[in-house]
């Protein structure tokens, strides 16, 4: 039987014209049609985001703090109240299994957590943690009736404010508001892109998570939407997550791929706290090693930023050999050609090429020259 389910957003998104598409597992908004104009409203003024197909998992119980402290990397028993942090959650060899976001105090006494992670990519958290629950007060629950929806562009804040949902001041704060004017009692809180990695693109554009419930997700929608915030679908956010150069669970991040190779460790890894699991290899690169390769964003150099036909002829598959000074030295994980933003791509490749580089990237069906771009500095 197919566990397929529709995001509450699914009928209002049609009803705009959406294309809809199953993203894992959740049908949901994948294109409204116009790529560039999706895109555009993110740059200049604001785009409007359905999240629900992000997988959530509540880790309830008075022992919740001190188990997820041992399964992730992340230090969360010294996470106040009503904030977030990234985290991975690693195998017991030391890669990655899993990377998602940890939000605390949702219930009255701070013994609640949720977590949320990629599309696809909740019921492998579930199981994974579901099997060091023994003998302690924690119980995990998968609730369907919350989700989340992001507002993101420079005029984000603004959309926000104009109907009464107030954004909060500190990039790790979950704000919880009763929002009288759309009769909804939700959270919202700061989410890393569309916003990090972009400047090169524009200057102040921010994002913002909203969790709420599934009986008011379409309220809250529709009067963002009234309020000038344009609807954008599944590829455009993954535009704006490549351009970031922010990796994703089953393209930059799986079984094979080492916490320091990413780049985020600064943000995701406590490196002072005490044992979690697949800690030593993270450990032993810290202190006295290194990897041979690291996550960088590709960019081609010949393109326009104009939303013509001819920035969207050319994009390397996942798989795509990266070449410099004629041999392998990598492989790209996701790439897009998108207006405004051009082609991009992610890809793994060894340490010795060095930011500045021209590199080519071949395929079957093409190759184009591109430049080695530093990644956004997140913190």
């Amino acid at each position: 039987m197919s566990s397929e389910r529709a995001s509450p957003i699914e009928s209002l998104a049609s009803s705009r014209g959406a294309q809809i598409s199953q993203v894992g597992g959740v049908r949901t908004a994948y294109s409204y049609g116009n790529l560039a104009c999706e895109i555009s409203a993110v740059l200049k003024e604001a785009g409007l985001f359905d999240l629900w197909v992000r997988p959530v998992l509540s880790v309830i119980g008075e022992e919740s703090a001190s188990f997820l402290q041992g399964q992730l990397s992340q230090d969360v028993q010294s996470m106040s109240e009503d904030t977030w942090r990234l985290s991975f959650r690693l195998f017991p060899n030391g890669k990655i299994e899993s990377f998602l976001r940890v939000i605390r105090g949702l219930g009255d006494d701070g013994s609640m957590f949720l977590l949320d992670t990629d599309p696809g990519f909740g019921g492998a958290l579930r199981d994974s943690l579901c099997r060091y629950l023994i003998r302690v007060r924690v119980r995990l629950e998968e609730p369907k009736s919350i989700g989340f929806l992001r507002v993101a562009g420079p005029e984000a804040s603004r959309v926000l404010q104009s109907v009464g949902i107030a954004v909060p001041s500190r990039t790790d704060e979950v704000l919880s508001q009763q929002v009288a004017g759309i009769g909804a009692s939700l959270k919202v809180l700061e989410a890393l892109y569309p916003g990090a990695g972009l400047t090169s693109l524009q200057e102040g554009i921010r994002a913002y998570d909203i969790l709420v419930g599934e009986d008011e997700a379409g309220r809250v929608w529709k009067a963002l939407s009234e309020k000038g915030a344009t609807p954008c679908g599944w590829i455009a956010l993954e535009a704006f997550r490549i351009a970031a150069a922010f990796p994703s669970l089953g393209t930059e991040l799986d079984e094979k791929t080492i916490v320091q190779e990413t780049g985020l460790e600064k943000i995701a890894v406590a490196f002072q706290k005490g044992c979690y699991l697949g800690q030593e290899l993270v450990a032993r690169i810290d202190s006295r090693g290194h990897v041979n390769r690291y996550l960088r964003r590709l960019r081609a150099k010949e393109q326009s930023s104009s939303p013509s036909r001819d920035v969207l002829s050319s994009t390397p598959p996942p798989g795509s050999r990266i070449l410099f000074e004629g041999r392998q030295v990598g492989t790209v994980t996701s790439s897009v050609a998108a207006p405004f933003i051009g082609t991009v791509a992610l890809a793994y490749v060894r340490r010795e090429v060095s930011e500045g580089n021209s590199v080519i990237v071949d395929w079957k069906d093409g190759q184009i020259e591109a430049l080695v771009e530093s990644r956004p500095e997140l913190t």
